[in-house]
């Protein structure tokens, strides 16, 4: 079959298709906060870090919350990402993801997820690799993810060439997302999607994913940072990629990338939590501060760097300018961080209310 996905119009506004390539992974939210307290000194983890564990660690970890209180939903960056872009073009976008799965219950929970929430899901099934899963443990304003990636780190090249769709998926999209996370084990693969990206014109965006990341992948990041045309993460990412790339400062930095000839760099947006985020863009530095929300509206931080880049994707879908791109991040953003995990509310969002009015 070919690819049902195309650009659409929708009264008056051609939205612009987006295809991810990312970590398929199932998200285990921990509800008790008295167990999360007891695994957090077991496994000696820390709040607000992220760990990647083995297979075995990852079984034990699973038996250990086995019987609590648990919320189970999508994970992983980019579909997180690309769910609540639906979520704010309230599904009138065109949204589709490559990564890698593996053959069992989690897998066809994610499947049902996605397409639930208006996700065309490419899953390449490994047969002999379990489906990823995050464990986050969260504490109000706080959260520690633990995650086996499993079979979403196995993508090798000649996987994607051989699925039929591929080119006719590709062909149709306009925006290329790629999470940092997806550099690991498929650089050859990465390097391939760029380059059909530099020579389809196609516009690739960037999410910095984690900063521990930068320690794993640091060349791989260096080509990706190169040739991608938006760049979003949130403040630690963007220390973590100053030092990688030895710069003073992350405003320096910003500012060089930008004015380099030899890199695609056009837009930076870093994020900083409550406090403003910083944009680098058309030669100007714009500082937005986002909404204002106590802690007792904050319920569960995870994904909320996602669903940011979610609703800038759908502002930059729909044409947006840059500034409103990131208040519709910032909408996003806000609403994911009063549910647990990275559930889709249940209303419909209102930011576009122009568009679907």
């Amino acid at each position: 079959m070919g690819d049902p996905r195309k650009s659409m119009t929708y009264r008056g506004t051609n939205i612009k298709s987006v295809l991810a390539f990312g970590n398929p992974l199932l998200d285990v939210t921990l509800l008790s906060q008295d167990k999360i307290k007891e695994i957090l000194e077991k496994y000696n983890l820390k709040k607000d870090s992220q760990r990647e564990i083995t297979k075995d660690e990852m079984v034990q970890l699973s038996q250990d919350i086995e019987g609590e209180a648990l919320c189970i939903s999508a994970g992983g960056c980019c579909q997180n990402t690309l769910r609540m872009m639906q979520w704010i073009l309230h599904k009138k976008g065109s949204a589709a993801i490559f990564g890698s799965v593996g053959i069992d219950p989690e897998a066809d929970i994610l499947k049902n997820t996605l397409a639930n929430d208006g996700v065309i899901t490419r899953y390449i099934e490994q047969t002999d690799l379990p489906t990823g899963k995050t464990i986050a443990l969260v504490d109000g304003c706080y959260r520690c993810l633990v995650a086996h990636i499993g079979a979403a780190e196995v993508l090798p090249l000649p996987s994607l060439l051989s699925c039929e769709n591929f080119p006719s998926v590709f062909a149709s999209s306009d925006i290329i997302l790629i999470e940092t996370f997806f550099l690991t084990n498929r650089f050859e693969t990465v390097k391939y999607i760029i380059e059909l990206c530099l020579k389809n014109g196609k516009q690739l965006v960037c999410n910095l994913g984690g900063e521990y990341i930068f320690e794993v992948a640091p060349e791989e990041i260096k080509f990706l940072i190169k040739h991608s045309h938006i760049i979003i993460g949130n403040l630690n990412e963007f220390v973590a990629l100053k030092n990688l790339l030895s710069h003073q400062s992350v405003e320096q930095m910003a500012e060089n990338l930008i004015k380099n000839e030899n890199v695609a760099v056009k837009i930076i947006v870093i994020t900083n939590g409550p406090e403003p985020t910083k944009c680098f863009h058309d030669g100007q530095i714009e500082i937005i501060r986002p909404p204002v929300l106590s802690e007792e509206e904050i319920l569960d931080t995870t994904g909320a760097g996602d669903a940011f880049i979610g609703g800038f994707l759908a502002g930059l879908s729909c044409t947006k300018s840059v500034p409103e791109c990131i208040q519709i991040g910032f909408y996003s953003a806000s609403h994911i961080i009063k549910q647990r995990g990275c559930s889709i509310p249940e209303y419909k969002s209102t930011i576009l209310t122009e568009l679907f009015s």
